[in-house]
């Protein structure tokens, strides 16, 4: 039996730190183009900086895209290799800025061959997800401390 696997959008909208990755080399690229389209005088009297800063966005914009695809794989690995166990939502703690949220750090435990697992994550919301609550855990059998909560993913 094959286990099913999150979607492309449902990774990127869940997981914190692939939505990081992804919007990231948007915001940096769209500051480049400004710089280098607002004030073309500038651009001609120093072409150096143009280049500097189109370099740091071409490189930000490389290494986030090489780390979004690794935290894909390794997402989708464990949800279609990894097993699923019964956990528990030990805590949620929402961060906030000037009142609005802007992530939820949830913990989680669970139990695979007789060892106790303790993890958190970071998530782009957990407004479905009450403490307290038990929730399915795809854990990674190679790597068991590798987990991600299903109930949110799927």
């Amino acid at each position: 039996m094959t286990n099913k696997t999150p979607s492309l959008f449902s990774i990127i909208l869940t997981d914190y730190f692939c939505f990081l990755c992804t919007i990231y080399p948007i915001v940096i690229g769209a500051v480049a183009g400004y710089e280098a389209y607002s004030d073309p005088a500038q651009t001609e009297t120093n072409p150096q900086a143009l280049f500097y800063i189109l370099l740091a966005a071409g490189g930000v914009t490389g290494a986030c895209f090489l780390l979004l695809i690794w935290r894909i794989r390794l997402i989708r690995a464990v949800f279609r290799r990894g097993n699923s166990v019964r956990g528990k939502l030990e805590s949620i703690r929402e961060n906030k800025r000037r009142r609005f949220p802007l992530n939820s750090r949830v913990t989680f435990s669970y139990v695979y061959k007789n060892k106790t697992y303790k993890k958190s994550r970071y998530l782009l919301s957990s407004e479905d997800l009450p403490s307290g609550r038990h929730i399915q855990i795809m854990v990674n059998p190679d790597n068991p401390g590798q987990a991600f909560i299903r109930d949110i993913f799927l």
